[in-house]
């Protein structure tokens, strides 16, 4: 089992483990399948680490190789994903309940499955979960992405399935005030059962970037970076890109996902050459390099808040589910 009992802050300030004749008054335990490839569980965890007196934590790697989860589909994928959840929760069970005592169980992204586990071992320790939901599920996969039928027998199981785990915590946490009253009204919650942690980003990995002077004359680089969902707007981009033909604009798209096919097809009936160039993913940690040559992002969601860190112009996609809009459609907005 991993105890880390001092941590550095993102700033680079160490904070030592207090020096109490009781730890496990802020002792806590991250617990389950956490997808640690998300920036917002390492953010989550390293945060836990600065805050409490020591952080256990109890954890299988089952997504390391699944960057889109909700692409996840047809039998053989799905019995893969449920055989290693099979395997890794009867070690998972063991190591908690022999874990030391603490105040609270912490269940990371995505971790639906893991608080239905989790719920009755955490009612014998007498200890309260708090679960990083981040997202819905059923919002994601039928609502948003349409990727089942909303009517359909697996669209009532899933909602059923995720107001059970929302039940099974006894607090979830969402990534805006907004998303958090949505997910309340879509799963019939009381008012203010979800607390809200905003989306945040690393500054290791996304340092402020120097102020990028550049020639009136020069052509204008925009950058988007993301999944290729619906919820990222990219035919708002390709739209806007054709609008700008004949103006020194230069786009680059970097991504792929649900929608790639379709806007695939599209290029290549009406192409938009030379000015946009696509390519279909870079590793995460390349990201900084591309928004340092970058005039302006166009980014949404978690990728935009990495622009605000970075100090950089963005044209963000805001709607329903983002910070401080309640309106049903989406509009564009300018910022930066």
């Amino acid at each position: 089992m991993r105890a880390c009992c001092c941590a550095s802050d993102p700033m680079g300030v160490t904070k030592p483990a207090e020096d109490t004749a009781d730890v496990s008054e802020n002792r806590l335990v991250l617990w389950g399948t956490y997808d640690l490839s998300k920036p917002r569980t390492r953010i989550l965890r390293e945060s836990l680490r600065l805050h409490a007196s020591e952080l256990v934590e109890i954890h299988a790697n089952l997504w390391q190789s699944t960057r889109d989860k909700s692409a996840v589909t047809g039998t053989g994928a799905l019995i893969r994903i449920a055989l290693r959840h099979l395997v890794a929760y009867p070690r998972l069970v063991w190591r908690y309940l022999h874990a030391p005592r603490h105040t609270a169980v912490v269940v990371g992204y995505m971790g639906h499955l893991d608080v239905l586990v989790l719920w009755p071992l955490a009612r014998l320790r007498g200890v309260p979960i708090v679960w990083d939901m981040f997202l819905s599920l059923y919002d994601t996969v039928v609502l948003d992405r349409g990727l089942v039928r909303p009517r359909s027998l697996a669209a009532r199981l899933l909602w059923v399935f995720e107001r059970l785990a929302l039940g099974a915590a006894d607090l979830a946490v969402i990534d805006t005030e907004t998303h958090a009253r949505r997910i309340e009204t879509l799963f019939r919650l009381p008012t203010r059962r979800l607390a809200v942690v905003p989306v945040g980003s690393e500054p290791g990995v996304f340092p402020p970037l120097p102020v990028r002077v550049r020639d009136p004359h020069e052509t204008l680089r925009i950058l988007f970076y993301g999944q290729f969902i619906p919820l990222h707007g990219i035919d708002t981009i390709l739209a806007a890109a054709r609008l700008a033909e004949n103006r020194p604009l230069q786009w680059q798209l970097i991504g792929n996902g649900q929608e790639a096919p379709r806007i695939q097809a599209e290029l290549a009936a009406r192409p938009i050459p030379p000015r946009l160039v696509w390519q279909e993913w870079a590793p995460y940690e390349q990201l900084i390099d591309r928004m340092r040559d970058a005039d302006n992002l166009a980014l949404s969601g978690s990728t935009g808040r990495r622009a605000w860190s970075c100090r950089r112009p963005s044209s963000l996609r805001r709607c329903w589910h983002r910070p401080r809009q309640s309106a049903p459609r989406c509009r564009r907005s300018r910022s930066g």
